[in-house]
């Protein structure tokens, strides 16, 4: 497993991080963390860990004086969920699980110190994209060296702009996933169908903009008074399962497939490209395409 977290920081200035399985990474102000934001004062010198274990990914406070937030809640340790989002100081994480990736094994030191300055080509990203469902022409495209990055891109050149859609949806963190398709029915100029799409409509957005579980509550309700169908109740579906647990309160949990909320994206786009007629569906797409959130890497 891998954990990608797009960050958003005190000055606007956006940036993604991956952790590897088996990794431990501290977040502050300073050098002394690992990844420093010395433009926040509100980040303690080190602020928080995050430790990425094969069987899930940690979260450890380490500066009682300045809280760290997960989905707007103050806590000293947590075990993260795909979705979260993280607030310390005047910066945003938002946690992002990526699929099992098959590690090589290790080169012996003497091998590896032989080719650290030579460059390796990118790991295929077939485990990622048969995740993510893509079609056998996306999976063939796949198996070719492509970063992840660049892989997006590389579906739009063979045509297969479907896959992209597919491929951004589940590569984003959810809430930004969920503020793209906004983005895209904004440009649109769309209307909705009625007062109750609307309101599902309304309440995934609020749930991108604060992540909270109230407001993933919030939007699970709306999906269900819409059936989950129409933009509205499928985008509202998209935050409503982005976590939490599909069975009432007082049922056990059965936390829901990780997949669901890009499957709901999708399913929103798929329904907007439709309008006003099928016939404009695949430029369309070339424009919600291009709306895409593009955040640097970390290099």
């Amino acid at each position: 497993m891998r954990v990608a977290i797009t960050v958003q920081t005190a000055t606007g200035r956006g940036q993604r991080l991956t952790l590897r399985a088996v990794q431990v990474a501290s977040f502050g102000r300073t050098d002394w963390a690992d990844f420093a934001f010395p433009d926040d004062a509100g980040l303690g010198d080190v602020h928080f860990s995050i430790r990425c274990e094969r069987e899930g990914c940690f979260l450890q406070a380490h500066d009682p004086r300045r809280p760290t937030l997960v989905n707007g809640v103050a806590v000293a340790d947590a075990r993260l969920q795909p979705g979260d989002v993280l607030q310390a100081g005047q910066t945003r994480f938002w946690v992002h699980f990526e699929p099992p990736i098959t590690e090589s094994p290790q080169l012996p030191l003497a091998v590896a110190a032989t080719g650290a300055g030579e460059s390796q080509p990118p790991e295929p990203v077939g485990p990622q994209a048969e995740w993510a469902g893509l079609s056998a022409a996306g999976l063939e495209l796949a198996q070719q060296p492509i970063a992840g990055d660049e892989f997006g891109s590389a579906l739009v050149a063979a045509g297969l702009t479907r896959d992209a859609i597919r491929w951004y949806a589940h590569r984003l963190p959810k809430p930004l996933a969920v503020l793209w398709v906004d983005g895209c029915l904004r440009q649109q100029q769309l209307q909705l169908a009625n007062d109750r799409q609307q309101s599902a409509y309304q309440a995934a957005i609020a749930w991108a903009k604060e992540p909270t579980e109230e407001h993933r509550q919030a939007a699970a309700l709306q999906a269900e008074q819409t059936d989950c169908s129409g933009i509205g109740g499928a985008l509202a579906a998209a935050a409503g399962w982005s976590g939490g647990s599909l069975l009432p309160d007082d049922q056990p949990l059965v936390a829901p497939d990780e997949r669901l909320t890009a499957r709901c994206i999708v399913a929103a786009l798929s329904l907007a490209e439709c309008q006003p007629s099928p016939a404009t569906a695949a430029q369309r797409r070339l424009a919600y395409l291009e709306l895409v959130p593009r955040l640097p890497t970390s290099s």
